[in-house]
């Protein structure tokens, strides 16, 4: 599955988008099962400490969860993923527009926003690590499936 949502609306509290991520990944996971939950890990900007506060008790929210329901847990750095796609070294603005041309070129898929796109690109490289059989040559090993909120 791959997509986006956002849950940062006007006047919602911390606590409130916390619970929101859980519920919408609980169901994400009921309905789909996934052997895997893979992720980048985070990059933190030293400069914005509250920010950095909630994105790791999101994926606290989301590791939590994966652990719960026995999903294998993955990670993989923004760095492998991009040499990967041959976008390391680039400009992140760059290497955005090139991975989202590759993966509406490649395989067909329109991803909205960069942050689809990113998704995409990590779940590609984490099939090549998982099924390096698969490569996309002879069928998918996820049958991607676009969600939103």
């Amino acid at each position: 599955m791959w997509g986006h949502c956002s849950f940062d609306e006007e006047l919602i509290t911390p606590a409130e988008v916390f619970c929101r991520v859980r519920l919408w990944l609980a169901d994400l996971f009921s309905e789909f099962d996934p052997a895997y939950f893979v992720y980048e890990p985070m990059w933190l900007n030293p400069h914005l400490i509250a920010a950095n506060r909630r994105l790791m008790g999101l994926e606290g929210v989301a590791l939590g969860l994966a652990q719960e329901r026995h999903a294998k847990i993955r990670d993989y750095s923004i760095k492998s993923v991009a040499q990967f796609h041959g976008t390391a070294g680039l400009k992140s603005s760059e290497k955005k527009r090139i991975t989202r041309e590759s993966i509406e070129q490649r395989y067909g898929w329109s991803p909205v926003t960069s942050d689809e796109a990113d998704a995409l690109a990590l779940w590609l490289f984490a099939e090549a690590q998982l099924d390096p059989r698969s490569r996309r040559s002879v069928g998918p090993l996820f049958s991607p499936k676009r969600v939103s909120c």
